[in-house]
């Protein structure tokens, strides 16, 4: 949370002016000061795909102008799985700087300290299959059935790990648990703490439902949380500390992220074998429309000139991504780079040995 908080590029935390959505809105002018105990509940679709939002709400164009490009194979391309996952995790930065601020009215309203606060989800998404990311399978239980869940307990002042065994359906007992209810209805789940929860062992149930908008339940799943387990180590984008440019986790799969934040006139380019390359709708990036663009997309003119492209906007180096077989690329664009008066954008191809050459753009 520390890093999702405090990981802007340009601006601290405190200085980030975030966008909020309308139902944000909604609940945040819902908490007033004193009264009777209240229940506020807010179901926001964050992160949630089609992943169009920076960290502080600005929505981007999530399928670039020319859409997703998915090459013509068995398996999903990893860079552009790995370009959805860092999207996923723009908007996840989003709906942390919202909590954020429905937190602080907590506080400015005196009603924090008193509060029962939950932040959690109702599923995760998988990041090893495309279109279709919530199908259940071996390699994607991890990636669906692992959520968040934050609990801020009425006077708690410290925080604390509970390793418990807990599923979706304890959460209402363990609300009504912490607040001292009783609940009058019989529910599925246990609260935390109790020694059904200790019963259960490793097992958990997975309600799975079709792919796309079918609502209806197909089965339930169940399978040990001992044997599958997340890890920071599967992820497709690396880690960010704050500070680091916010592409830094994903370009650092093509070993490129040196090159960031870089000004072109450091670069040491070869201005004598420029090569050449197209980029879709190139006007769009020197005159940006009022929608911000998220992705770019084009074709080198020579693959082995390299394998890697680095793009840059008014002369600093912003992304880079891989150049595919048939000379193709695609590069995820970060958050406050692109100027509405007019930009200039210059690519360049960084050889097998390191040399980097421009490129003449059409």
């Amino acid at each position: 949370a520390k890093n999702l908080i405090e990981n802007d590029h340009n601006k601290s935390a405190k200085e980030q002016t975030v966008t909020r959505s309308g139902p944000v809105n909604a609940i945040i002018d819902s908490i007033r000061p004193g009264g009777q105990p209240t229940l506020h509940y807010l179901h926001v679709m964050l992160p949630h795909q089609p992943w169009i939002f920076y960290p502080d709400g600005q929505p981007y164009t999530g399928l670039a102008p020319g859409g997703i490009v998915m090459p013509d194979r068995d398996e999903p391309d990893p860079w552009i799985m790995a370009e959805l996952q860092q999207g996923h995790l723009f908007q996840a930065q989003y709906a942390d700087n919202l909590v954020g601020e429905v937190i602080e009215q907590l506080k400015t309203t005196g009603r924090y300290d008193d509060s029962l606060v939950v932040v959690t989800s109702d599923h995760g998404v998988t990041f090893s299959s495309f279109p279709d990311m919530r199908t259940f399978g071996k390699d994607s239980i991890t990636d669906l059935a692992y959520v968040p869940l934050i609990i801020k307990e009425p006077k708690q002042s410290e925080g604390r790990v509970d390793e418990s065994n807990l599923m979706g359906v304890d959460l209402l007992p363990t609300m009504a648990d912490v607040l001292g209810l009783d609940l009058d209805w019989e529910v599925d789940g246990y609260p935390a703490g109790s020694p059904e929860i200790d019963k259960r062992g490793d097992t958990k149930d997975f309600f799975e439902f079709p792919p796309w908008q079918n609502s209806e339940l197909a089965g339930i799943k169940s399978f040990e949380s001992s044997e599958y387990r997340p890890k920071a180590s599967d992820r497709l984008v690396g880690p960010v500390e704050a500070g680091d440019h916010p592409l830094k986790g994903l370009v650092a799969r093509i070993g490129a992220e040196q090159y960031l934040d870089r000004p072109v006139k450091e670069l040491g380019i070869d201005g004598n074998s420029s090569g050449t390359a197209q980029v879709d709708r190139l006007d769009m990036f020197q005159s940006p429309p009022e929608v911000v663009i998220g992705r770019m997309l084009g074709k080198v003119g020579d693959v082995n000139a390299g394998r890697t492209v680095l793009v840059a906007f008014n002369g600093t180096v912003v992304s880079a991504g891989p150049v595919r077989d048939d000379g193709a690329f695609e590069t995820l664009l970060p958050p406050g780079i692109q100027d509405p008066d007019g930009n200039e954008i210059t690519l360049y191809q960084v050889a097998s040995d390191g040399t980097i050459s421009g490129l003449n753009l059409s």
